[in-house]
């Protein structure tokens, strides 16, 4: 599940939305935070885990790492 931060949504996204995902079985849950220009990660299940990100953001399949996304193009001011 991806999720782009807004503020008026922060408490929900971070913590309700976090939440109830766990609770139902979403592998993952990422937000992308444009003001903070960085990717939140949390992976559920049986060894959670979260992981913020700013320079590059590590695309895996399953354990498989496919690649990554460069996090300054995609945050990069025109």
């Amino acid at each position: 599940m991806v999720e782009i931060l807004s503020p008026t949504t922060v408490v929900r996204d971070r913590e309700l939305k976090r939440r109830l995902y766990a609770r139902h079985g979403v592998a993952e849950y990422w937000i992308v935070d444009p003001g903070a220009k960085a990717v939140d990660v949390w992976r559920f299940g049986d060894e959670p885990r979260h992981d913020r990100f700013v320079d590059a953001l590590p695309v895996r399949l399953g354990a498989t790492r496919m690649g990554e996304i460069d996090l300054g193009k995609v945050f990069a001011e025109d």
